[in-house]
Order: C-alpha cells, then structure tokens, then sequence
C-alpha cells in the first residue's frame, strides 16, 4: 500500500519542470531534510575544519579558548551524551559543536511545535455525511475493534506522514506516538477514562499495520 504512494511522490517529481524544487517542497511539507542538503552541510563543516580556513579564522578573529561554546572540547575530555555519541567516540569521530548548546545539551527547536490543526467535522466521502467530534467518538466506542473503511483512512493519512519522518516508534507497551495521532484526531473519544483501553487495542493494531509498511520497503 505504502509503495505505492512512494512511486506516485517519484513519478510527480519526475514529470514535473523542476525535479529538485518539487522534491523540496515535499520534504518541507513533511518536515524532512533532502540528501543533497545534508551533503551540502557536510562538505561546508568539513571546509571549515580544514588547515587553511582554521588558520584563516585564528588570524582573522579574537583567539578563543579551546573549551569556548563555539568550539568542540577534545574527545578525552569529553562525556558522552548517549549511546549514540559514546559510539561515534569509540570510532574516533565526534559530532560538530553546533549540535550543542552551551550546557552540553542537545539544543531545542527553533520554532515551537505548531498546534494539532483538528477538524470539528468529519465527512464521509461516499454519502458526503459530515459528523461532528461528538458523533465520531460514538462510531469509535462502538466500533473501534472493526472500523469503517473511511474512519481508518483518517488514521492512516496521518500514520503515513509520521512514517515518513521516521521508521521507528516507540516502545511496543506504550504506543504512545500512536496514541497520541488518535488522541489529536478525535479528542472527544479520548478524553473519555473509559476509552482508554480501547485505544489501547487501536494502536496495536495501527503498528502492526506500521510495521508492515516498514518491512515491505
């Protein structure tokens, strides 16, 4: 299901008059970063830390201390944040300083999170019905174990965006960017205390269908 949509996104980049511009404007509608870019940033921190532009800046700029928040303190002297870094550290690498923030702390977003843009209706397509907040936590507590085709394309419209920002949720026992699609979605079905085992058996079953997609590509 999911490859297909992919070979649709590659088949309208391919036919469109700007490949690369309407890859980008793709992955900034999904908040993801192109290979070229990544590439680009690369090769601009690998210039900056070459002998002559080192030299360069030393000459050219107030000399810093080797500890200054603008540079990277040695690898000896340094803890690692993670495993992740504990790693990069064992294969004798280490991450630029602009990945940190003065405390040695991985630095916040620029921008806060936007607020979750939720609908006070639904429509269903083939009747053209619209049904409010109220009327869809109904459908939900009634049928949440079988649900309409077209109340699980809401959800899936929404999995499939958080499947392309990442392939890995959660742990299993929580569910919990699951948890939180439907709770966004269909706020009054989760406000409810009694719901909440129900959609507890809905996000297991939208990552088995999570984890499916994952394994097809």
């Amino acid at each position: 299901m999911l490859k297909e949509e992919f070979l649709r996104i590659e088949e309208i980049i391919n036919i469109s008059s700007d490949p690369y511009k309407t890859k980008k404007k793709i992955a900034d509608e999904f908040s993801l970063i192109l290979p070229e870019y990544v590439n680009f940033m690369t090769e601009k921190y690998r210039k900056s830390q070459s002998p002559i532009s080192t030299i360069t800046s030393l000459e050219s700029s107030p000399v810093t201390s080797p500890h200054s928040p603008l540079r990277s303190p040695p690898l000896k002297n340094r803890a690692p944040m993670d495993n992740f870094e504990r790693q990069l550290i064992n294969n004798n690498l280490e991450l630029p300083s602009q990945y940190f923030t003065k405390e040695r702390h991985y630095p916040r977003s620029p921008s806060p999170r936007p607020d979750a843009n939720v609908p006070d209706k639904y429509t269903e397509p083939k009747t053209s019905r619209e049904y409010s907040q109220k009327q869809m936590s109904e459908i939900l507590e009634n049928n949440y174990s079988s649900l309409p085709k077209w109340v699980l394309d809401i959800i899936y419209v929404e999995l499939r965006a958080l499947f392309l920002r990442t392939r890995h949720l959660d742990h299993s026992t929580r569910n919990l960017m699951i948890e939180d699609i439907i709770s966004k979605l269909f706020p009054h079905f989760a406000k409810k205390k009694e719901n909440k085992q129900k959609i507890g058996f809905m996000c297991k079953r939208f990552r088995k269908v999570f984890d499916g997609w994952r394994s097809e590509l």
